[in-house]
């Protein structure tokens, strides 16, 4: 996304792991967004309006920690919380 998504008027990803977070998130905050690496309960916890939009694909049989547990892709509103507020609680190392 990083690298592509500027070609598709893509804002710049986030992620709330490591360093990621400490860039932070964009101004206008986003209002859609595109979420991976998380469970159903934890995007509609945190999260509004989500759906399930795709799995990521394993070929070949590889079985990993993200294959079994972090499939689900998932588009999402705005957090359940101001961003100021869900940004300072949702800092996490991976």
């Amino acid at each position: 996304l990083e690298i592509l998504g500027p070609s598709y008027h893509l804002q710049r990803p986030m992620g709330i792991t490591n360093s990621a977070w400490l860039r932070g998130y964009p101004v206008p905050p986003p209002s859609t967004l595109i979420v991976v690496g998380f469970s159903r309960e934890w995007v509609d916890k945190n999260l509004t309006g989500c759906r399930l939009a795709a799995q990521v694909p394993y070929p070949e049989g590889i079985q990993n920690e993200e294959g079994r547990y972090h499939r689900d892709i998932f588009v999402c509103g705005p957090p359940r919380k101001p961003w100021p507020e869900f940004w300072k609680e949702h800092q996490s190392f991976g």
